[in-house]
């Protein structure tokens, strides 16, 4: 880690698990997913895209062109003479130019649009995974903690009290023992795991800032 961040010695790290808010619901997240940052430069780009469609359409427009001249003739004596023009240009033939190029801008603002329906739809099955592992982990752990781990522990001491007064073998001691180990390290996986879901939730639920 030092090395990644250039610092001059590693740096502490505390013993202790990351204190993170409880996720939102699932509709909650869903929700939340239109302001993702990754969903919201794809909105910028299929409103690009279709601004594009806009300005391709103005090409059927005529073109006016205003000229306005002022001068003096060179004889002498010849009054200040003033001359105005307009030009109209009109698209003849759109199908040349015209026609392609809006059909090229709709072309390009559709694949946008693809593109952010394929992402929204992407990020919302990401988030409904990422919930159905928080509720799944959530529901082992409180499984471990208030059932499992506490029946192993009473085993694990029933065994040794009887070992001790000279009615259990050792081996049965360090059978119950294992499986008290056994537990206490499945619910540090499982604490580990919902961690990971609620920060993948957290991170897929981060609404960023409109752009001015």
């Amino acid at each position: 880690i030092a090395q990644i961040l250039n610092l001059p010695e590693p740096p502490s790290i505390a013993h202790r698990w990351p204190n993170l808010p409880p996720p939102p619901t699932l509709a909650e997240a869903e929700a939340r997913l239109s302001g993702q940052p990754l969903l919201r430069a794809a909105q910028a780009q299929t409103r690009a895209a279709q601004m594009g469609v806009r300005v391709a359409k103005t090409g059927y427009w005529p073109e006016v062109t205003v000229s306005v001249d002022y001068g003096q003739d060179f004889y002498p004596g010849s009054p200040n003479w003033l001359s105005a023009g307009v030009d109209l240009s009109l698209p003849i033939f759109p199908g040349d130019r015209q026609d392609q190029d809006v059909a090229a801008a709709r072309a390009k603002a559709l694949q946008a649009q693809y593109r952010y329906d394929d992402q929204h739809l992407a990020l919302t099955r990401q988030a409904r995974a990422a919930f159905a592992r928080y509720v799944a982990f959530k529901a082992q752990l409180e499984r471990t903690d208030r059932q499992l781990l506490p029946t192993a522990r009473a085993a694990f001491s029933a065994t040794l009290a009887a070992y001790s007064a000279g009615r259990a073998e050792l081996s049965a001691v360090l059978r119950t023992q294992k499986d008290v180990l056994g537990y206490a390290l499945t619910r540090l996986q499982y604490r580990r795991d919902l961690a990971l879901s609620v920060a993948e939730l957290d991170f897929l639920t981060t609404e960023g800032r409109a752009q001015p």
